[in-house]
């Protein structure tokens, strides 16, 4: 089955089975989920949808590497290296983002820990979006966003993923609402299949908007070398790709 897969891992930036605290779902998704999840790292971030029975699902059914990354909040926040990549995940879902709470100050630690020779590229993954022009959730990510985005910027972050709202974004590299050279680019891949339905009502596209479509589908993220990356949104219906874009850095 390994031979069949042609990802390296999978990074899942929460509202992970949709089950809203229902064990038996959560059981069922795990079952489907097997034949991935039993040979390629499957990574996930909290979303709101795993906020239920105090996150017990979340917190006992996945193991993610927060003590081996010097957190202290159990799978909320963590890192890991793979290949030339450091990946950060955070919580999203607490509401304060109080520079003097544990998981800014980690984050800062571990930014600062980064070797940009050994991991060029630097990621973060988290559930709600900081820049979104799609009418769902309008602000959801503001309050973290407000706290974190100048040591992002600081660290040079290259590229966020997120989820939360039901629809693709991919924007131009932002920072304080402005589109910079240096900035932080924002995948918004929260495409990926719900009851709930899509997001399908857009503000008037902002000059920061790259590409955004209504459409269920996921995306596909390969690094060649320390300064070129391809990504690749497609469709889930028919494997078209629909964004397809080439991120080089120069910093």
């Amino acid at each position: 089955m390994a031979g069949k897969i042609p990802f390296d891992f999978i990074m899942h930036a929460g509202d992970i089975s949709y089950a809203n605290g229902d064990q038996p779902i959560w059981d069922e998704w795990g079952n489907q989920m097997q034949p991935l999840t039993e040979v390629i790292p499957y990574m996930v971030a909290v979303g709101n949808h795993e906020d239920y029975n105090l996150w017990d699902a979340f917190i006992y059914r996945f193991k993610m590497p927060a003590h081996e990354s010097g957190a202290s909040d159990g799978n909320f926040y963590y890192s890991y290296n793979f290949g030339g990549i450091h990946f950060i995940i955070l919580n999203s879902e607490r509401g304060d983002f109080s520079h003097s709470l544990p998981q800014y100050q980690w984050l800062v630690r571990d930014l600062a820990s980064v070797d940009r020779k050994v991991t060029p590229w630097v990621f973060a993954s988290f559930h709600r979006p900081w820049y979104c022009s799609n009418m769902a959730h309008p602000g959801s990510g503001d309050a973290m966003k407000d706290s974190y985005e100048d040591v992002f910027y600081q660290y040079k972050v290259d590229i966020s993923f997120v989820g939360h709202t039901h629809a693709y974004e991919r924007t131009l590299p932002m920072y304080k609402g402005a589109v910079r050279p240096d900035g932080i680019v924002t995948i918004l891949n929260g495409n990926g299949g719900t009851h709930e339905g899509s997001d399908k009502h857009w503000l008037p596209k902002p000059v920061w908007s790259a590409y955004r479509e209504t459409v269920f589908g996921f995306g596909i993220a390969t690094v060649y070398n320390s300064s070129h990356l391809h990504w690749q949104m497609m469709k889930a219906a028919d494997g078209v790709v629909a964004d397809d874009w080439w991120f080089v850095r120069n910093h």
